[in-house]
């Protein structure tokens, strides 16, 4: 089936192919460092058009990747000769006040989404990034500054519509006949079992946030900027539900545009209580306490921020919507914290930041709503954990002549903590398929690479997948086969 075939018989759906003036464009995903080149991308706009793609893919042996907004850090959402189901069209949001939910399609980017919800004085703990779509991150877990108030975006879930490998389209719930399925688009990652096409979420009454950061930066003070990365992993549990908080390691203080070992925390105090604040008050007066008796030089600062949160992808660039070349990794602790600590900040002390890259470590705090949800209501496997450490590296130019020296950092920092017993698992929105060794099978490699994402939980998505596409229609390079 040629292109003109192929486009007739999808009469009426906007089809993509080389030979059309947007096709460079329309293949672009989010992370440049990759530059595929599908056959055809079906731009969908409901249900039916995600139907007819998929039955049409299944008669003529076409191969599919679906795609919300193309923030997939591996590239997964696109490959070489594949058909993309283009999900980005699809973004109605609808509100119900009266039963405090909402519609919301997988093309909704989330700085609408918020929007709109905020207007109908609702909110949904979403993720950390406002540019991103819903699709994957909900399917992933779904992390945000509403985390240890909210839970996971996929812990507010109720019900999605799904269109699945035959083309059926199915309402999934966790009290119909496909809850198995339901518990596993929880947490099991995005493509794996059909494309969804619309999710239902109970939503959370708004409140408006104080954001406060502090920060230090110190060019030779390794031992000192330890101690205070080890007072905060280990005040996380202690903290209030209603404070979320995101830190950073690097070797490049923003603030001053220069190279200097920095460690930042962002509180994200919701509801704005006083007493609230003064937790957080009180905790700086801690962090400031050490740093007088330690005979800290740096100056640890104080800032509340009155702009809304977006946590950026990197702060080299400003604009996080841009489409950048990185990579990412992820991990869960283990063990001792102060070793932990000490590991982090000697690995970035000693590999100083690169001209043309933003390299850094980012941790996000869990517990909260997140622990208090039981263990058996989703995939998300790592519930017990208090926090998640994120490993990035972004850079401007794909054909950057350092760019195996950026994906380096990724892979040498986390091996370095990995060989110390200080991490295990990782996080699948988060995504790193180099992180296991290959032994020459591919096929136990990628069970070994699938354990560290979804842990225990693994025998149990590879049934579901079993059952609901047994012929893998939905596959690529870290998805889940069927057992």
């Amino acid at each position: 089936m040629d292109s003109k075939d192929f486009k007739q018989a999808l009469q009426g759906i906007r089809v993509i192919s080389e030979e059309d003036p947007d096709y460079e464009r329309s293949r672009q995903i989010q992370n440049t460092r990759f530059n595929y080149k599908p056959f055809y991308i079906v731009k969908c706009k409901n249900t039916d058009d995600v139907i007819k793609t998929i039955k049409l893919c299944q008669r003529e042996h076409k191969s599919v990747r679906i795609c919300s907004g193309g923030h997939q850090h591996e590239g997964m959402c696109s490959a070489d000769n594949v058909v993309i189901i283009d999900l980005s069209c699809m973004g109605e949001i609808s509100v119900c006040k009266d039963s405090c939910t909402a519609w919301i399609e997988p093309g909704a980017q989330l700085q609408q989404v918020y929007q709109d919800l905020e207007a109908n004085d609702f909110t949904l703990p979403g993720g950390g990034g406002n540019t991103v779509n819903v699709g994957g991150l909900v399917q992933g877990g779904g992390w945000g500054m509403l985390a240890r108030v909210g839970g996971l975006t996929c812990d507010s879930l109720q019900e999605v519509n799904l269109v699945t490998a035959t083309g059926t389209p199915i309402k999934v719930t966790q009290d119909n006949q496909y809850q198995d399925l339901f518990w596993g688009l929880k947490g099991g990652g995005g493509g794996n079992f059909g494309v969804i096409t619309k999710y239902k979420f109970q939503l959370m009454k708004h409140q408006k946030s104080r954001l406060i950061a502090i920060r230090y930066a110190s060019a030779e003070e390794p031992i000192l900027l330890t101690k205070l990365l080890d007072c905060y992993l280990n005040e996380l549990p202690s903290f209030d539900d209603q404070i979320t908080s995101f830190a950073r390691v690097s070797h490049y203080n923003d603030q001053k545009q220069e190279s200097c070992l920095t460690f930042t925390i962002t509180f994200n105090c919701f509801g704005c209580e006083q007493i609230i604040y003064n937790q957080v008050r009180d905790f700086f007066e801690r962090l400031s306490n050490l740093k007088q008796r330690e005979g800290g030089h740096g100056e640890l600062e104080w800032e509340t921020i009155d702009t809304q949160l977006e946590i950026s992808d990197t702060d080299l660039l400003i604009n996080s919507s841009v489409a950048l070349p990185h990579k990412v990794s992820s991990a869960f602790p283990k063990g001792d914290i102060a070793q932990l600590s000490q590991k982090i900040i000697d690995f970035v002390d000693k590999h100083k930041n690169f001209d043309k890259a933003a390299t850094y470590l980012s941790i996000h705090s869990l517990g909260g709503k997140i622990r208090q949800i039981s263990a058996d209501s989703s995939s998300f496997f790592y519930r017990d954990k208090e926090f998640l450490l994120q490993f990035q590296a972004w850079w401007q130019q794909p054909n950057d002549d350092k760019s195996e020296d950026y994906i380096n950092w990724i892979r040498d920092f986390r091996q370095e903590l990995d060989k110390a017993g200080c991490i295990e698992g990782a996080f699948i929105n988060f995504p790193d398929q180099t992180i296991v060794e290959p032994s020459g099978d591919e096929k136990a490699d990628k069970i070994r690479l699938l354990r560290y994402y979804y842990g225990n939980n693994l025998d149990c998505l590879r049934e579901i997948k079993a059952k609901y596409d047994p012929n893998n229609f939905f596959s690529f390079g870290m998805s889940i086969p069927p057992k």
